[in-house]
């Protein structure tokens, strides 16, 4: 049937028809096509066909089949690796059979029943061939130690008492306020003459299996390092110990401090002028002394490495601010303090963005800065304000910046702007035409003049005129920075 379909299922005793039209049994057309005749037919037709061999006939393969090729796999391992050697020597196979013997594999011997080396085409990794010949040495190495047993093996526990019983009566009968101590390599020099009292030949001492045993054996020993040796002691005594250190350590600091500023003292010189100036003092006194004698006052912030809190330190640009805001409000400008009076001022307005995509970046900014420049000359430096007082204000609370620099008006451009009318029409001066002619000609007979060119001439026009220091001294421009905008400044 062509599907998994058992038909006496169909039938409850009256037959299945019967059963179907009692139930109403109802089917997909698609599914009534997997029952019809013609599928019936062809079944019982092969059904009928009589067998002439008395053996069912396999179904002929027309699809081409490959020999499979054999892998080549190690002949120990098993693993199809690449970098296998060939058996083809003699003596391998004598070796081999030598080792299943003596390791009584029964694996490697039916192996190697089959044939020799040669003949089975035996293929193996290094790696292998020498770990069984590693394993034969080994087996061979624990038969021969078990042959020659020492003779001295029980002797071993009369020696090894007799330094737990050294080691324990140290412990009792110190009478000191120093802790027991004990070096590894000196319970080694002990234990080595107690064995050869007990009549054992021992060239050597092995320190390390000496400690376990004595630990294992001595529970309230504990074991440090101190460089290249091993320190035994008794648990009991590790505090006293390190609290001892630690006094010992802090005398050495204190040690060290006093020595640091002794040295700075004495290489400190001033001379005396028989007046007592303004700043005198802090000049006598060495500046490590100051900053320590600070410290024990104040104590030493370690993140900031400053003598006063970082929270007094913060506190003062903080009041700054304040106090600089305060005075915008109260002149209702937005005038810094370090602006002067009477002086050509321009400023520039740019957007300024935070790349959030950096590796230290958390946030990300899209504002706007304002920049004042002031341009001062020789004859107007300009008038300086008064600065600012600083207060001590209780209040946390930052100021607002004034209304009118935080809420600015859009301002727009025309399309088409109205020409701006002009009275009168200003001509260039004729005199600054005549003189730039004759710089010009004064760079065209240097050129004609220079016979020989070397790193020091000036023959193009650039480094000519760069050369020539025509231009007069300036002042330094006076820059400000106001406040940032949280919004940028767009131009449309």
């Amino acid at each position: 049937m062509p599907i998994a379909l058992d038909p006496s299922r169909l039938d409850e005793g009256e037959g299945i028809e019967t059963t179907l039209v009692r139930n109403g049994a109802k089917y997909h057309q698609s599914c009534r096509l997997l029952f019809n005749n013609t599928k019936l037919e062809r079944a019982q037709q092969r059904r009928a066909v009589p067998s002439t061999s008395g053996a069912t006939d396999e179904p002929r393969s027309k699809r081409r089949k490959s020999a499979d090729i054999p892998k080549v796999e190690c002949f120990f391992c098993e693993d199809v690796i690449s970098n296998l050697q060939e058996g083809i020597s003699e003596r391998l196979n004598e070796h081999l059979n030598q080792c299943s013997r003596t390791l009584n594999d029964g694996k490697l011997f039916a192996k190697l029943s089959g044939g020799d080396v040669v003949a089975l085409e035996v293929k193996y990794h290094l790696r292998c061939l020498q770990k069984l010949y590693n394993a034969e040495r080994a087996y061979l190495n624990s038969l021969e130690k078990a042959e020659k047993s020492d003779p001295g093996k029980d002797l071993y526990p009369v020696a090894f008492l007799e330094l737990v019983i050294y080691i324990m009566d140290s412990k009792v009968t110190n009478t000191e306020a120093t802790p027991v101590l004990f070096r590894l390599a000196g319970l080694a020099s002990v234990y080595k003459p107690c064995l050869e009292h007990v009549g054992v030949d021992c060239l050597n001492v092995h320190s390390t299996r000496l400690k376990e045993q004595l630990l294992a054996r001595i529970p309230e020993l504990e074991s440090h390092k101190k460089g290249c040796d091993a320190l035994l002691a008794f648990k009991a005594d590790i505090g006293p110990v390190l609290h001892e250190a630690s006094q010992y350590s802090n005398a050495l600091h204190l040690s060290k401090a006093a020595d640091i500023l002794r040295k700075e003292m004495l290489q400190h010189k001033i001379k005396f002028s028989s007046e007592l100036k303004d700043g005198f003092g802090e000049e006598a006194i060495p500046p490590a002394l100051l900053q320590f004698v600070c410290s024990i006052e104040h104590g030493v912030d370690i993140k900031s490495n400053l003598t006063h809190g970082i929270a007094k330190v913060l506190e003062i640009p903080g009041k700054l601010g304040e106090t600089v805001i305060k005075q915008y409000v109260e002149e209702d400008v937005m005038c810094p303090p370090v602006l002067r009076k009477g002086l050509f001022t321009t400023a520039a307005v740019d957007n300024i963005d935070h790349n959030p995509m950096a590796t230290t970046a958390s946030t990300s900014f899209h504002g706007t800065s304002i920049s004042m420049f002031h341009e001062p000359s020789k004859k107007n430096r300009g008038e300086q304000r008064v600065s600012p007082e600083i207060t001590d204000s209780r209040t946390r609370k930052v100021p607002e910046l004034p209304e009118h620099y935080t809420n600015i008006a859009p301002a727009y451009f025309k399309k088409i702007p109205t020409p701006a009318t002009v009275d009168e029409v200003s001509l260039p001066d004729p005199s600054l035409f005549q003189r730039n002619i004759r710089v010009e000609y004064e760079w065209l007979e240097n050129v004609q003049g220079s016979t020989d060119v070397d790193d020091e001439s000036n023959i193009t026009w650039s480094a000519h005129h760069g050369s020539q220091k025509r231009t007069s001294e300036c002042e330094t421009s006076i820059t400000f920075l106001l406040p940032l905008l949280r919004d940028q400044a767009r131009t449309n």
